[in-house]
C-alpha cells in the first residue's frame, strides 16, 4: 500500500529517508514509496560523518518517538540492563 501524498517517509521523516540505503525484500521501493508505520525490513546507514554504522530494521521501527526509534548501533549503543544477583 502506497502512501497518500505528503505521508511517505520522505515527507513526513526527510532525516531518516537520507539514512535509507535499500528496501531488502524490494529494492525498488524507496522512501517515497513508504508509510512511516511500514513494517518492511531496511538497511540503514548513519548519516554522521565518518560513522560506518549499518543495521536493518523497519521504518516503524525507525520512526518510533519522533524518529528517535531504532538508531544508529555504534553511535547510540544499546543500553546495558542490570543484572541481577
Amino acid at each position: 500500500m502506497r502512501p497518500k501524498t505528503g505521508k511517505s517517509l520522505q515527507d513526513v521523516h526527510p532525516a531518516l529517508a537520507g539514512e535509507l540505503l535499500e528496501v531488502i525484500d524490494e529494492p525498488n521501493l524507496t522512501s517515497k514509496d513508504l508509510r512511516p508505520s511500514s513494517t518492511k525490513l531496511c538497511r540503514w546507514a548513519c548519516s554522521k560523518p565518518g560513522c560506518p554504522g549499518r543495521w536493518d530494521a523497519t521504518p516503524d521501527q525507525r520512526s518510533r518517538r519522533g524518529g528517535t526509534g531504532k538508531r544508529c548501533p555504534v553511535c547510540h549503543p544499546p543500553r546495558k540492563s542490570p543484572t541481577r544477583p
